[in-house]
């Protein structure tokens, strides 16, 4: 299980939520930190005004993060390397889409790894799906792809190591994967 895995995942994913954006086609709207200015709102029980969600503090974001999107996900139960991916979706694209995730995988693959590759496979789906809908929404399919590869390989990673894998073991597994994957990535 995560516990104690929520710093960890947080600045996995703080290094793709960066400061303050405001993007005209960015659904979320203004965000600083990767709060958005309904989830600050949320979190304080009342609408957030813009000089709110600019003042928001890297520290306030952690208890946001905590609060609204580790603990009500229950990331803290998840086997380590899924609790990334299905933590990160969460912050990404609303935190029942991150609780979702790992209900759909965690009685479908019996180890942590396999429930990893499958929540960032369902994730790419989710994002061609936004975009087929939207194709406004492509502007960030490069963007989100990224981040989905890096947690992936970086959920890939933990859930090897916490199912007792040795370092060695684990870049070959690494290895074979992206080999694996530029295969398939040939091939389309």
């Amino acid at each position: 299980m995560s516990i104690g895995n929520f710093e960890a995942c947080l600045a996995v994913t703080a290094k793709w939520e960066g400061g303050w954006s405001f993007h005209d086609a960015d659904r979320g709207g203004r965000t600083m930190y990767g709060i958005t200015q309904a989830t600050l709102g949320a979190f304080l029980g009342r609408p957030a005004s813009i000089a709110e969600i600019r003042a928001l503090t890297q520290g306030r974001a952690k208890e946001i993060y905590r609060k609204l999107f580790w603990d009500a996900i229950g990331a803290e139960a998840m086997p380590k390397g899924v609790d990334l991916a299905c933590w990160d979706w969460g912050v990404n694209s609303g935190a029942a889409r991150g609780k979702r995730a790992y209900a759909d995988v965690r009685t479908k693959f019996a180890k942590a790894h396999e429930m990893v590759k499958a929540v960032c496979k369902a994730r790419y789906t989710f994002f061609n799906t936004i975009i087929a809908k939207d194709a406004s929404q492509g502007v960030f399919k490069k963007g989100w792809f990224r981040r989905v590869a890096a947690i992936e390989a970086t959920g890939f990673k933990w859930a090897l190591a916490a199912q007792g894998m040795s370092p060695v073991d684990i870049q070959r597994q690494m290895g074979a994967e992206a080999a694996q994957a530029g295969q398939q990535a040939a091939k389309k």
